[in-house]
């Protein structure tokens, strides 16, 4: 991340341009003080929300305790004022959006051990990380990342309410339907899974 952040630094002095969104993919174990500079750079993280479920019980021995509480460190970044947002990286980790929320929600590993509890998001915030911020800093805050006139209308519709459901449950919500520019592209069926 360090070597990142000189070269892009590095690179806007010398070729400045007005919004660069500039990305850290992943940008995993941080500092308040990497933080700091994403922050003044304007850096952009994106980090991998099902990471802790699905990869944390082998990360413990390899990382430990203190370190895995600044891996893909959310809450970090939003105190901070940080416009974050997060991918799946798949097929490092299965795709399923529903399961990364539930990874930034909760912060267990599949055999349910917490790992970095601090870095803990709302669910409000986890669905942003992954419509408004994930279309912005693609630069496609006009048209994707949430229902409004003029965009393009691509939503899923759930079984629950994610905003409801004890967030344990996030990742065994059904998706009912899914919409892409206002067509609907799946439809589940009664007794059929999502």
């Amino acid at each position: 991340i360090i070597m990142y952040l000189d070269i892009m630094e590095e690179a806007q002095a010398k070729y400045p341009r007005d919004d660069p969104r500039n990305r850290d993919i992943h940008c995993t174990v941080i500092t308040p003080e990497l933080v700091d500079r994403i922050k003044k750079l304007g850096i952009l993280p994106t980090i991998f929300g099902p990471y802790v479920y699905y990869h944390g019980d082998k990360l413990i021995p390899a990382f430990g305790e203190e370190r895995l509480e600044r891996m893909f460190a959310a809450k970090s970044f939003l105190d901070a004022g940080v416009r974050i947002a997060a991918h799946s990286d798949h097929p490092c980790a299965p795709y399923p959006p529903l399961m990364a929320i539930h990874g930034l929600v909760n912060r267990k590993t599949k055999a349910g051990r917490p790992i970095g509890s601090s870095q803990k998001v709302s669910v409000t915030n986890a669905l942003r990380l992954y419509t408004v911020n994930s279309a912005y800093q693609q630069f496609d805050e006009d048209k994707l990342g949430s229902l409004e006139e003029g965009k393009l209308a691509d939503m899923v519709v759930l079984g629950e309410n994610i905003l409801t459901v004890p967030t344990e449950r996030i990742k065994d919500i059904s998706i009912d339907m899914t919409i892409i520019d206002g067509r609907v592209v799946f439809a589940r069926k009664p007794g059929q899974d999502s």
